[in-house]
């Protein structure tokens, strides 16, 4: 697949961010890479894993 973008300028003059999602991606201008990462910040004891019951 070939992919061609030609960048013009950008103003941006005003942005208000009232609410994100744990897997939103908010991005003005441009980047070469975009890296997805993850924390885990739950305790290890307040995981629970329930026995898989076939259906």
């Amino acid at each position: 697949m070939k992919f061609h973008v030609i960048n013009h300028n950008i103003s941006v003059g005003y942005i208000k961010v009232i609410g994100i999602t744990s897997s939103a991606v908010f991005l003005i201008g441009d980047t070469h890479y975009i890296t997805a990462s993850s924390i885990f910040d739950t305790p290890p004891e307040a995981v629970t894993f329930l026995p898989l019951v076939r259906l």
